[in-house]
């Protein structure tokens, strides 16, 4: 699975889960979803548990300190590069 698709699906599930208006020209790909309201700390914990399970891989706590994950792209390239080493 690449970039775009990981980026695509989780998107999509944000728009659906968090009721983003389609029309939003502020939420894309490399908005802080945190600053700009779209997500909250609870939130969060929804996002990891659908990483997880859409896609198979684990988000540690240690991910949570040591990678940036606050917009679409930083979530899904760390999604993308764990792919890629369990494959």
């Amino acid at each position: 699975m690449n970039l775009e698709n990981v980026m695509e699906a989780l998107s999509a599930f944000l728009v659906e889960t968090f009721e983003i208006p389609p029309d939003d020209t502020d939420f894309n790909e490399d908005v802080h979803m945190f600053d700009y309201g779209y997500v909250d700390s609870f939130g969060a914990v929804t996002i990891i548990g659908f990483v997880e399970k859409r896609f198979g891989v684990e988000i540690t706590d240690q991910d949570l300190v040591t990678h940036p994950l606050n917009t679409v792209r930083e979530i899904s390239t760390l999604v993308v590069e764990r792919l890629g080493r369990e494959h």
